[in-house]
């Protein structure tokens, strides 16, 4: 998890992108509706995943918590 704070003229695409992550989930995530204003010095928060695993046949929670 990151708070980023807000810079003039930033928009929220650009800081999506910045991150790599969709613009609309940086909003839904930060409560904000159209016309998704942003006023310099605004937190954001950006959430990150923590690990990416691929399930295998047959894997148990157990297992996948094991290789994250």
């Amino acid at each position: 998890m990151t708070i980023h704070v807000v810079r003039p003229g930033q928009t929220l695409y650009g800081i999506a992108r910045s991150y790599g992550a969709q613009w609309q989930l940086l909003a839904r995530y930060n409560g904000l509706r159209a016309p998704y204003e942003l006023v310099p010095g605004q937190s954001l928060l950006i959430l990150h995943a923590a690990a990416q695993v691929t399930v295998r046949a047959g894997d148990t929670l157990q297992a996948i918590a094991r290789r994250a």
